[in-house]
Formats: structure tokens, C-alpha cells, sequence
């Protein structure tokens, strides 16, 4: 049976990109994306409605809670259709479910969207992987790695659910003192190599 899958993302060069890159190329002979218009004039309402309402599935980046695509993603679930949440960063994630927080590393979004649209993504892992624990640490402190240009390209570990290991990494003092003051608001410890 031919999967649709409605892409519900905001509007903008990076989603563009995002679509582009990573969404689109997961299209096969069984599954079928197509991205929905966030641009909610009257005339496309209604069609673009109706294409959720036809649709198997949906595929929703709920980064920086952008309100067409908030309205969209309440339609989904009104209707009763399985969604795949997707956010850059979980910390304003407006849902109760669990996104796939992909912290601007579009390879490790490539790979969870492949195992979701596979109808692999409910498999339990008993250890994070290192692609887990690299994409939860982004998701906690990669605003703060953003705002001073650093890219970690180390490895990162989480042996203890409230320890980050970050091996061989080269951060700037003042860097690392924002990262230890959010780890203690949240409890977190990080440990530098």
C-alpha cells in the first residue's frame, strides 16, 4: 500500500534546504511525501485541508512553534493521524510526544526519518547510541555552541542519564562556563577530554 506522507515545516530557505536534502530523498515507489503550504490564504485552506484529511501520515518540524504550522499539526491530530514531530531544539517543544530532535545535524535527521517513514523508529535500544546521546546534548546545550561558532566534532557520550562526555573537544572558557551553569540548572553534568 502507497504511503502519503504530508511534510508540515515553516517557511524559509533552511526548511527549504531541510526538504531538499534530507525529507525528499526518503521518497520511494511506496512511500509518497509532499510538502504542505504554510502560507494559509483562504483559497488554499481548504485544499490544503483536504490534503492532510488524504494523507497516511505526517512529518511536522515544530521548530520555533511557527502558528500555520502549529494549526496544521493540531488539524493532523485531530484527525487522528500518526505524526512524526521534528524540532531543532526540545527545549520549547509544545507536545507531549517525543520528537526527533535533530539539532541542526541533518545526517542523524536523515536516519531517524528513514526508520520512521520504515516503521522501524518504536525499536528499543537498550544503551543510547552515540547518535542519541550527541543528538540529546545538542538539544540541551547547542543554542550555547551556536552563539559562540563551536561545532563539536568529537564523540559524545552519555553513560549516566545526567552525564555528557565530550571527547576531545577544544572549547573557550567562556563557552564552557555557560555549559556548566546550564548543566547545574538542569542537573546535568559535563565532562570535558
Amino acid at each position: 500500500m502507497m504511503q502519503q506522507i504530508a511534510i508540515i515545516l515553516p517557511a524559509g530557505k533552511l526548511f527549504d534546504r531541510l526538504f531538499a536534502e534530507v525529507i525528499a530523498p526518503l521518497s520511494t515507489h511506496q512511500i509518497q511525501l509532499s510538502r504542505i503550504s504554510t502560507h494559509l490564504t483562504e483559497p488554499q485552506l481548504t485544499a490544503t485541508l483536504q490534503h492532510l484529511a488524504n494523507s497516511t501520515s505526517v512529518i511536522a518540524d515544530l521548530t520555533a512553534r511557527n502558528p500555520n504550522v502549529l494549526f496544521l499539526t493540531g488539524y493532523a491530530r485531530a484527525l487522528n493521524k500518526p505524526i512524526t514531530y521534528i524540532t531543532q531544539h526540545a527545549e520549547d517543544f509544545p507536545f507531549s510526544a517525543e520528537p526527533i530532535v535533530y539539532a541542526s545535524d541533518l545526517n542523524f535527521l536523515r536516519n531517524e526519518l528513514l526508520s520512521s517513514v520504515s516503521g522501524q523508529a518504536g525499536q528499543a535500544h537498550s544503551a543510547p547510541t552515540k547518535d542519541t546521546a550527541r543528538a540529546k546534548f545538542l538539544s540541551i546545550f547547542g543554542d550555547l555552541l551556536q552563539k559562540h561558532g563551536y561545532e563539536h566534532r568529537g564523540p559524545i557520550e552519555q553513560n549516566e542519564p545526567t552525564v555528557f562526555t565530550l571527547v576531545d573537544q577544544s572549547m573557550d572558557l567562556p563557552l564552557v562556563q555557560e555549559i556548566a551553569r546550564r548543566g547545574r540548572e538542569l542537573n546535568l553534568r559535563v565532562r570535558l577530554m
